[in-house]
């Protein structure tokens, strides 16, 4: 019976020690920027392309730990994104001419920088650009085909936001703001 009880008070000391460590992990970061992240321009005839990217650089943004605000005047960095490539081409065809699967691709280029009181400053603007590409099946029905269109366009902003975070928290580290 003894060895039951202690062998129970070693589990629940581990038990706590791991829920104390899960929940310092989860704590934000004491060097968590403020980010404002406007709604991409599209520069495609892709409709509403602009808000979906800009739904997933949000999501993806906050896991990885930056605050992001919804008004430029609380945020110290501003995020500015144009979409200037979508491009959707056969990847392979069937034997009677009609499309089995499309390729899909977008570019973006991005545009970061500071702000300091009302303006973005000009000290420190990084301006890049991506491209990246997603295939999927095409679909009998225009909805399902539709939808797996939008689930290619969720992927690559995914993957996009994804880098893009990627080289601003690098960035950060290597100015060390």
């Amino acid at each position: 019976m003894k060895r039951w009880r202690s062998l129970s008070l070693v589990c629940l000391f581990f038990a706590g020690f791991f829920l104390v460590s899960c929940s310092k992990a989860l704590r934000p970061s004491p060097t968590t920027h403020t980010l404002t992240i406007p709604v991409f321009e599209n520069g495609t005839s892709e409709p509403a392309l602009g808000g979906q990217v800009t739904a997933v650089f949000k999501e993806t943004f906050t896991r990885r730990r930056f605050k992001i605000v919804r008004h430029e005047k609380d945020a110290a960095y501003i995020l500015v994104g144009t979409i200037t490539l979508f491009d959707k081409t056969p990847k392979s065809l069937h034997r009677d001419g009609k499309v089995m699967e499309y390729r899909l691709t977008i570019g973006v280029t991005y545009l970061l920088s500071r702000r300091i009181g009302n303006a973005a400053s000009e000290e420190m603007p990084l301006k890049w650009t991506d491209v990246m590409h997603a295939d999927w099946v095409v679909r009998s029905d225009l909805s399902q085909d539709r939808s797996a269109q939008d689930r290619a366009i969720r992927e690559i902003a995914k993957n996009l936001s994804y880098r893009a975070a990627t080289t601003l928290a690098e960035s950060f580290s290597k100015r060390g703001s």
